[in-house]
């Protein structure tokens, strides 16, 4: 994949294809992922075990589909939601400067770029790096671990993935995966997700990863805009 930043390391849109071009482009390399997925999903037998044991939609035991958060809700205290749509003032901020093509982590509902993979396209067994362009990924909070390695795998490959997570600096995943390998800002000023009143209770950060690319961890005031 070629870099399309200039020697800022801002990117370079001359060098962008026209937009329909891109979208043409992205939907059949979607298009194959899903048809990679199904193919996966029935060498594993995961297709047949379904057929045999389909899952039934209650009030009380909802299908897979139903179980991915309804980004129009209210939040439930009880309950940790682990499919939620950014925040858009924050999105909005971020895709300024990165301008993404694809949404890693996202349902129909909540989808924010051009193109999206979704549960049903097991994101984690695609390859990121034949995606063109910056990718965007919010993902299961609850995984950031094993989304983190992917990140750092498919920066490995030539993707440049912007992630975000709670700002988990401790972690062992952070150690193992951000620390050193993808350049992090700590987000000061906290999040408000789709559907919620009030702020995510934890501070966030976003990583990026993008290879032979490292700037540190800084803190970003990111309601002051891109610096």
């Amino acid at each position: 994949m070629t870099d399309s930043n200039d020697k800022h390391g801002n990117p370079d849109l001359s060098r962008i294809p026209p937009i329909d071009q891109q979208i043409d482009q992205q939907k059949q390399l979607s298009a194959r992922i899903r048809q990679q997925s199904a193919a996966t999903q029935q060498e594993t037998g995961q297709i047949k075990g379904q057929e045999r044991n389909p899952v039934k939609s209650t009030p009380e035991t909802k299908g897979p589909d139903s179980a991915s958060m309804d980004a129009t809700r209210p939040r439930d205290k009880n309950k940790t939601e682990q499919t939620v749509g950014t925040d858009p003032e924050f999105y909005e901020i971020l895709n300024a400067r990165f301008g993404f093509s694809w949404d890693l982590a996202c349902t129909r509902e909540n989808q924010l770029c051009p193109m999206g993979l979704t549960p049903s396209e097991n994101s984690l067994s695609a390859d990121w790096h034949k995606l063109e362009g910056w990718l965007y990924l919010n993902p299961p909070f609850k995984d950031s671990g094993k989304w983190a390695q992917k990140c750092s795998d498919e920066m490995e490959k030539g993707a440049r993935i912007v992630m975000l997570t709670p700002a988990a600096v401790g972690s062992n995943w952070v150690r193992d995966w951000v620390y050193k390998r993808a350049s992090v800002r700590i987000l000061n000023g906290r999040l408000k997700f789709v559907g919620h009143d009030t702020p995510y209770p934890k501070d966030c950060m976003i990583s990026i990863f993008q290879k032979n690319v490292y700037r540190g961890i800084d803190i970003w005031n990111w309601r002051e805009g891109w610096e």
